[in-house]
This record gives structure tokens, sequence and C-alpha cells, in this order.
């Protein structure tokens, strides 16, 4: 075989392999007929029907909230500091000692205010009635400083290296005093900064530490326009969530869901250099039918229709054009049909 015939040989194989690769890419071309007419020759062509999430490609902003500060009600010098930064606090934890005293964290639902004494009565009492039960401890929810929360709040001081003795703190009718506490908004909570070391002189409304920001929603940086209507998600790797109109993420799961994926975890490390891409889709596909531009009569008016092969016009409706094709979907009650017609010269109107 000569060398000229080779080339043409393996030529032709690429080409055969070339067409069988773009066939399964674009798909089998529509096979496109001419017919006869009393007016002329008309050509149709195949409508191929396929699903169409309208899916883009965008960059996310996360916005937070404003940065809260956990504040201390004890007066002294710390004498212990277990406050580590980027570590999360719990509810019961011990985070300091001022003066010896060991001052504990308490996600309560509300803030305490005072020091609590025997016979005290309020909301805050219950409080920390239910934070005590949440720890395990047998508390009553009675609202009262009664006997038996006197005794499980002692036990619970012990718990966590109080003795008590040899200190005011405790004397008299107290029971459990505001400096040996620091309120947590929620528990647990992520601390980015540590505000005081051992050896500092500290008052009440001292800053202990400060806390991570929190992310409050998320959004592309830019919505894309022209997207088509309907609800839509936004999805990170593997996880999809359901976002507003404006295609924020604003429920609180779902956002964490989303920092919770490996490139939301990515970003978050790289403190927002990375970029936090994402893809906003529809939720529920349409059903769309592809066509050449062609076959879109009166595409520029406010009712573009398809002419089917018996002559009928069917008022559709035009959701995008992409790579040369027009999506379409047919108005309410209407069927678009197997094959419609072409109208290469614009000479074709739907009246």
């Amino acid at each position: 075989m000569s060398v000229k015939l080779r080339v043409i040989g393996v030529a032709a194989v690429c080409a055969l392999t070339s067409g069988v690769l773009l066939g399964a890419w674009f798909g089998p071309d529509p096979v496109l007929d001419t017919v006869a007419g009393a007016d002329g020759a008309r050509q149709f062509i195949g409508v191929s029907a396929q699903p169409f999430d309208d899916a883009r490609q965008v960059e996310l902003k996360v916005s937070h909230g404003k940065q809260q500060a956990l504040r201390l009600s004890a007066s002294g010098v710390v004498t212990e500091r277990h406050c580590q930064a980027r570590r999360d606090w719990h509810t019961g934890q011990v985070v300091l000692n001022v003066n010896d005293v060991p001052v504990i964290a308490v996600a309560t639902s509300r803030p305490p205010w005072r020091d609590l004494t025997f016979g005290d009565k309020g909301p805050d009492v219950r409080a920390i009635q239910r934070t005590l039960r949440a720890l395990g401890w047998s508390s009553p929810l009675t609202g009262v400083v009664d006997a038996q929360t006197s005794r499980v709040i002692a036990a619970f001081l012990r718990s966590r290296g109080w003795s008590g003795e040899n200190s005011t703190l405790t004397s008299g009718d107290m029971v459990l005093p505001l400096a040996m506490l620091v309120w947590l908004p929620r528990s647990p909570v992520a601390v980015a900064t540590c505000q005081v070391v051992r050896g500092d002189l500290v008052q009440s409304g001292t800053v202990l530490a400060k806390l991570r920001l929190r992310s409050t929603s998320a959004a592309p940086k830019t919505l894309p326009e022209d997207l088509v209507a309907g609800q839509r998600e936004l999805t990170v790797d593997d996880v999809s969530v359901p976002v507003n109109k404006q295609g924020q993420v604003q429920n609180t799961k779902d956002l964490e869901r989303l920092l919770g994926t490996p490139s939301g975890k990515l970003w978050a490390q790289s403190n927002g250099k990375f970029a936090f891409r994402a893809t906003l889709s529809l939720v529920k596909k349409l059903e769309v039918s592809s066509v050449p531009p062609a076959a879109v009569i009166d595409a520029q008016k406010a009712q573009p229709c398809l002419i089917a092969e018996d002559g009928a016009p069917i008022t559709v409706k035009i959701i995008t054009s992409q790579l040369g094709t027009t999506l379409v979907m047919p108005s309410k009650g209407a069927v678009v049909p197997a094959r419609v017609m072409l109208d290469q010269n614009g000479n074709v109107t739907c009246a």
C-alpha cells in the first residue's frame, strides 16, 4: 500500500470516528424532508423533546451577622484560663477562674442577670433549671430556687471544681452568684479569639472572648440574566438547597449544609480567597422541544408558533436559544407535533 493510500485510510477512519463521537454528543440530526405543495415546496423537520433545568454557573457571596462578644460578670484576677481560640465552647464548661473561682459557660434561654438566692423566682430561674436538666441534673422546673434546686446547683458547682470554702460568694442565702457564670447565646459557640490571659485584672463587663462570625445567607454575586421562571436551587458538590427569587439561601440549616461541603470548607479555610462556586438551576426540570430557529414563526412577536404538517399553527413560548437551537414549550393545552415546518425566508406567519 502506498503512503498516499495509507494517509487516506487513516483520514477516513478519523472522519468516521469523529462522526460517531459528534453524533453521540449532539444526537442524531433531525430528518429534513421537502414536500411539494400548491404554493411551492415546503420543508419539514423532526422535533426532539428534552428535559431542561436552565443550569447556570455562579459564584456565591456569603453574608455574615454582627460579631458577638462574651462578657464576664466577675471581678478580680484571672488565676486560670481555659479559653482556646478556634474551639467550640459548650454549656456547662469552665472557661476560666477568677480569684480561684470557676467561671462556667451557660447557654440559657434568658441571659442570667442577678445572683440567685434561696426563694428567688422568675423565668431566669426556670432557664437555669432547664439548663441543669439538659446537662443531666435532676433539677425541678418550678421557676423557684427551692431546697431541691439549691442542692442540685451546689452539686453542679462542686462538679466544676468549686468547694465554696473560705468565700463570701456563697455565704448566707446565696445559691448561684452571677460572677460564676458567663452567658452563651447558644451551645456550642465557635470562639474566634480569647481576650484575657492569666494574670489579667478583670471586672464586670470585660470581654472574655469574641465569637466567629456567623454566616447568615448566601447568594450569587451576580444573578444571571434571562432566568427561566420557576423555583430554583443552588447545588454545591452533591448538596442542593432551595433559594428565593433572588437566589438567596436564608435557611440556617440549608446554609450549614452548603458550607459543610468540601467546596464550602475549602472556601472557609481560605478566608474567602478561593471562589465559592455553585450551580443555580430549576428544581423541577421543564419538558421542552428543541427546534431550529427557522422553525419558530413570528419569533419576535408576543405569540410565536410552530407550523404542523397540516398547516395548523401551535402557539409556543420561547424558553431560550443555545448553540443554534431554540427551546420552546407549547401553550397550555397545546401539543408540539413530531414534525414542524421550516421558514427559511421569513415569509410565513402564525395568523
